[in-house]
């Protein structure tokens, strides 16, 4: 009888990344001509459904701003999708549209590098609770909450 070893890879500790390393160190690149100014009539309702319909027209990289808002900033993956979004918006006359370039395209992404550093620095992340602590905590909140809400009548 013959028996035969198998041979197993071992994957070296340093090899490893966490994460966070990746989350942390992915910095948007500069794409010329894949930013778009976006200028609403009326208030946009919201940003999920502005995506999906700019999606159906180019892949869309991220949308600054926020539900409400009249005006915002779209990025486009590509210079070629920025201009077909373009074209398609003209056409409609809900929205005014404007390809950034030259210097309002360079202040965009300098504004850019400046809140994903701002973002990235802050130490609003608390430290968690655990245990007995956040127990103690969620019954004070629940009794505030209670004693807030309720209403008493004096005759």
């Amino acid at each position: 009888m013959k028996m035969e070893l198998q041979q197993k890879t071992v994957i070296p500790a340093c090899s490893k990344k966490t994460p966070v390393d990746d989350v942390k160190s992915k910095e948007p690149e500069f794409t010329a001509s894949t930013v778009i100014k976006i200028v609403s009539k009326d208030s946009i309702p919201s940003r999920k459904q502005l995506r999906e319909y700019l999606e159906t027209m180019a892949p869309i990289a991220y949308l600054d701003l926020e539900d409400g808002d009249s005006k915002g900033f779209v990025r486009v993956k590509t210079a070629q999708g920025a201009s077909d979004v373009i074209n398609r918006l003209k056409m409609e006359d809900e929205m005014s549209v404007q390809l950034l370039s030259g210097d309002d395209e360079k202040q965009y992404w300098e504004k850019l590098k400046a809140d994903r550093i701002a973002r990235l620095s802050s130490k609003t992340k608390g430290k968690k609770k655990r245990g007995t602590d956040r127990l103690m905590d969620k019954a004070e909140r629940v009794l505030t909450v209670a004693s807030r809400s309720h209403i008493k009548f004096e005759d």
